[in-house]
C-alpha cells in the first residue's frame, strides 16, 4: 500500500507551548489510526525548524514548508505574533492560487482578567471584514480535538477514512475515544442537552430506588408497576437524549465542512452562537424572512448581471450553506415541539432544493439531511 502524506503546518507563538503539546499528541494519535489506511500526517512546527535548521531563524524554509502543505493552522491567544500573521499571509497566497493549503485560523478564549492586543483585534477585524472568514473558539483540549479532528475529515472524504462519531457522548473514531462532547460548549452550554442530563440522572435515581423497593417487597404489583414504568420512561429518554446528541455533533460536523472559507456574516454569527451553546438563538438568526430577501437579490443579479457571474454565484452557494445551517439547527432546536421542527425543516428543505435546481448546484447530497428531518417522526 502506498501511503499518502498529508502535510499539516501549525504557526503559533510561545504563549501557547501547551496547546501545541496537546496538538502533537493528537496527531501521533491519529497517526496510529489512519497508518492502517495508507495515511500519514507529517505535522511542522516551528521547534522542529529549530532543530533542523539550528538557531537562526529562516523564514524562507518556513514559508517554503507552508506551501507544500495541505493544511495550515494559525493559533492565537492574547497576542498577533509577527512571525505567525506572516505566515498565515504566505499560507493564503499560496490558497489562491492553488487551492492548498487550506487555512484554518484557531483563537484561544480568554479568561476574564486576559485581554487581546490591538495588533491581535486588528488581525481578526481584517479576518472579518476583508477576508469575510471566522475562526475556531476552544477553551479546552476537547473543543481543541473536535475542530482538527472534523477539519482533517473534510481533506479526503472519498476515501471512506473512519468518521468520527458520538456514541455515550465520547466522540470517538474507529472506536478509539478522542474527546467527550458534554466537555464541548455547544454540548455543555446547550440548555435542552443539560436538562436532558439532569432528568437522566433523575430517573437514574427513581429506577434505583424503586428496584431496591422491589427487593424488599417482591410481591407488590404495584412497585413492580411503578419500577416497569420507571424503567420504560428511562429508555424513551435515553433514546431521546442520543437523538439530540448526534443531532448536536452532525451540526458541529456541518459547520466544520464550512470552516477554512469564505461566508456570510450571518452563517459566521449562527455558527458563534451554536458553539456557545445557543442553538435556539442561531436558529433565530438564520431568519427566513431575510434569507429568502437575499436568495431573491442574489437570483435577480445572477440572471441579470453576466459580469458579477462567478461573484454572485458564490453568495448563492452562501445562501444555500444557510439553509442547510437552518434546517440543520431547526431539526435540534428543543424549544420547538417535534411537529414544529418537521414541519419547519421539511419546507426548508423543499426551498433549498428548489433554490439549487434554479441554479443549477448539484454539489450537496441532500440524502442524508432528508433522512434526519424525517427521523423527527419516525421516531418517539
Amino acid at each position: 500500500m502506498n501511503e499518502r502524506i498529508i502535510k499539516v503546518f501549525m504557526a503559533s507563538s510561545d504563549e501557547l507551548a501547551a496547546d501545541r503539546a496537546v496538538f502533537g499528541n493528537l496527531v501521533r494519535r491519529m497517526n496510529d489510526l489512519y497508518r492502517k489506511h495508507g495515511i500519514y500526517i507529517e505535522l511542522f512546527q516551528w521547534e522542529d525548524f529549530d532543530a533542523a535548521y539550528g538557531r537562526e531563524r529562516k523564514q524562507e524554509e518556513y514559508n517554503e514548508k507552508i506551501r507544500e502543505s495541505d493544511m495550515f493552522l494559525a493559533f492565537f491567544h492574547k497576542k498577533a505574533g509577527e512571525f505567525t500573521v506572516e505566515e498565515f499571509h504566505v499560507a493564503m497566497d499560496e490558497y489562491s492560487k492553488k487551492q492548498r493549503p487550506v487555512v484554518y485560523t484557531y483563537s484561544r478564549n480568554l479568561t476574564p482578567e486576559e485581554e487581546e492586543t490591538e495588533e491581535l483585534q486588528l488581525f481578526k477585524r481584517d479576518l472579518l471584514e476583508k477576508m469575510g472568514r471566522d475562526w475556531c473558539r476552544y477553551g479546552n483540549n476537547d473543543t481543541l480535538k473536535l475542530h482538527f479532528l472534523l477539519q482533517f475529515q473534510q481533506m479526503d472524504e472519498n476515501r471512506h477514512l473512519y468518521q468520527a462519531g458520538v456514541e455515550n457522548s465520547v466522540i470517538r473514531v474507529d472506536n478509539q475515544p478522542l474527546a467527550n462532547i458534554r466537555n464541548i460548549p455547544f454540548a455543555a452550554n446547550n440548555k435542552a442537552y443539560t436538562d436532558m442530563i439532569q432528568r437522566k440522572e433523575a430517573l437514574g435515581k427513581k429506577v434505583e430506588r424503586y428496584r431496591t423497593k422491589v427487593r424488599e417487597n417482591p410481591d407488590n404489583m404495584d412497585i413492580r408497576m411503578d419500577l416497569s414504568d420507571a424503567l420504560q420512561e428511562l429508555d424513551e429518554l435515553n433514546k431521546q437524549f442520543e437523538q439530540h446528541e448526534y443531532f448536536l455533533f452532525d451540526i458541529a460536523r456541518m459547520f466544520a465542512r464550512q470552516s477554512g472559507k469564505a461566508c456570510s456574516r450571518r452563517i459566521m454569527e449562527a455558527r458563534k452562537l451554536f458553539e456557545e451553546g445557543k442553538a435556539s438563538e442561531a436558529n433565530g438568526i438564520l431568519n427566513v424572512e431575510d434569507m429568502l430577501h437575499d436568495e431573491e437579490v442574489n437570483l435577480n443579479t445572477f440572471e441579470k448581471d453576466k459580469a458579477y457571474v462567478k461573484e454572485v454565484y458564490d453568495n448563492l452557494k452562501q445562501d444555500i450553506q444557510a439553509y442547510l445551517q437552518k434546517i440543520e439547527i431547526t431539526i435540534a432546536d428543543e424549544s420547538l415541539t417535534k411537529t414544529e421542527r418537521y414541519e419547519q425543516a421539511n419546507n426548508l428543505y423543499n426551498d433549498l432544493t428548489e433554490l439549487q435546481n434554479k441554479i443549477g448546484d448539484e454539489t450537496q447530497d441532500r440524502t442524508e439531511l432528508l433522512a434526519k428531518i424525517k427521523s423527527l417522526i419516525n421516531k418517539p
